[in-house]
C-alpha cells in the first residue's frame, strides 16, 4: 500500500510543478474564486449496465484556460453497490455458480484538467485522474444472504482518461459533459467491473452568480442579466 501512496504523491507533485510553470507563463486570470468545490455523480458501463459512483473534490484553477488541479474522494455508495451486485449476481447465474461477490470500493483521487479551448461560451479539454484506494468483495448467496467465507480485500489504482466539453449557457450556469475510460491498474478478479467506460453530466454554477447576488443583496446594486449580450458584428 505504501508504494502506491508514494506513486500517488509523486503524481500530485508533478501536477503541481506543471501548474506552477503554466501559471507563471500565462498569468492568472482567475484571481476571483480560484478554488472550486465539486459534488458529483458519475456512471460507469459494466456488462452493458450502468453503475453509479459518488464523488467530492476540491480544485484550484489558474490562467486564462482555467486549467485545474483537483483532489477528492470517490466511492460506490449504496446505489452503486446494489447495481454492481446485480451484475455480479447475473454473471454467477450464467456461470452456474451458487454465490457472487458484493463489492464495495472507494479511493482518493487526484487529477489534472488540461483545458485546450476556453472562450466566453465554450470550454473543452482532457482530464487525467489517478486514484488509490481499497475494494472489498464479500461473498453472498444468490438469495442475497452473506456467506461465512472470508471477505477479499485489495488495493485499487484507478487511472481515468477522458474528454470534456462545457457549454456556458449563461453568465450564471452552464452544462458540462465528461466521457472516458477507467482502468484499475491493479488486477483484482473480484472487482473487474470497476474498469470500463464512464461519464458524467455536470450542471455548473459560475462565480458571477454569487458576485451578482451578493452585490444585489448587500450593496443594493442592480441585478445584472445572466444572459450574454450579443456581440456586435463588424462590417
Amino acid at each position: 500500500m505504501k508504494k502506491y501512496c508514494v506513486l500517488l504523491r509523486t503524481f500530485l507533485i508533478l501536477l503541481g510543478t506543471v501548474a506552477t510553470g503554466v501559471a507563471s507563463a500565462q498569468g492568472d486570470s482567475t484571481k476571483l474564486f480560484p478554488w472550486k468545490l465539486h459534488l458529483q455523480s458519475r456512471f460507469s458501463l459494466a456488462e452493458g449496465s450502468l453503475v453509479g459512483t459518488w464523488g467530492v473534490s476540491a480544485g484550484y484553477v489558474w490562467g486564462p484556460y482555467e486549467r485545474e488541479l483537483t483532489v477528492g474522494y470517490h466511492w460506490l455508495g449504496a446505489r452503486g453497490n446494489r447495481q454492481l451486485g446485480q451484475i455480479e449476481k447475473e454473471l454467477a447465474r450464467e456461470s452456474a455458480l451458487d454465490s457472487y461477490n458484493s463489492v464495495q470500493a472507494g479511493f482518493v483521487n487526484v487529477g489534472y484538467w488540461h483545458i485546450v479551448h476556453n472562450t466566453r461560451r465554450w470550454k473543452w479539454g482532457f482530464p487525467i485522474e489517478l486514484g488509490v484506494g481499497k475494494a472489498t468483495a464479500r461473498p453472498h448467496s444468490l438469495l442475497d444472504e452473506p456467506l461465512p467465507a472470508e471477505a477479499l480485500t485489495s488495493t485499487i489504482l484507478p487511472l481515468q482518461l477522458a474528454g470534456y466539453g462545457e457549454w456556458k449557457a449563461t453568465r450564471w450556469v452552464g452544462i458540462g459533459l465528461q466521457a472516458g475510460y477507467r482502468q484499475n491498474l491493479i488486477r483484482f478478479a473480484a472487482a473487474e467491473n470497476l474498469s470500463g467506460p464512464y461519464g458524467r453530466l455536470r450542471v455548473l454554477v459560475y462565480p458571477a452568480t454569487y458576485v451578482d447576488w451578493l452585490r444585489f443583496i448587500f450593496k443594493k446594486k442592480p441585478l445584472p442579466s445572466p444572459f450574454y449580450k450579443k456581440q456586435k458584428s463588424t462590417p
